[in-house]
């Protein structure tokens, strides 16, 4: 299951670079410097990945990995009708914005719109209220 693991650390890069582009104007430039060293010290601290992947995507990535026996479970079963609250239509949503934050920052998401492809396939197929996993079939060729 090495693929789960890319695909892991492939979200992750296309994330943290988001949010390393985040810190730049428009332009793709850094902001110009005020000259004083304690607010520049201020903004880099901001712009660091460390804090909010501890503080934040590492528990909510260790509380998914439950999840994953359930889609196994779900696609083992071939029923997609128990959503658990989350439509496939809805994570379609946020795959697209995702994936526009990612242009919109020069980041490579082509991965991530690839999978996005496939839950885009599912929900033209009438499963945008389906459980997630049933993306796992339109992902077989």
């Amino acid at each position: 299951m090495l693929s789960a693991m890319y695909g892991l650390f492939q979200g992750a890069f296309i994330g943290f670079g988001i949010l390393q582009r985040s810190g730049r104007n428009r332009g793709g430039a850094r902001q110009a410097s005020s000259g004083d060293a304690k607010e520049e010290e201020e903004e880099e601290k901001k712009n660091k990945l460390t804090p909010g992947t501890e503080q934040v995507t590492a528990p909510i990535m260790a509380a998914l990995a439950p999840l994953l026996a359930r889609m196994a479970k779900t696609i083992d079963a071939q029923n997609w009708s128990d959503n658990g609250g989350n439509p496939l239509g809805m994570m379609l949503a946020g795959l697209d914005n995702i994936t526009e934050a990612a242009r919109d920052v020069n980041v490579n998401a082509d991965g991530l719109v690839v999978f996005a492809d496939a839950v885009r396939k599912a929900a033209a197929d009438g499963h945008a209220d389906s459980d997630f996993s049933v993306t796992s079939q339109y992902l077989l060729q």
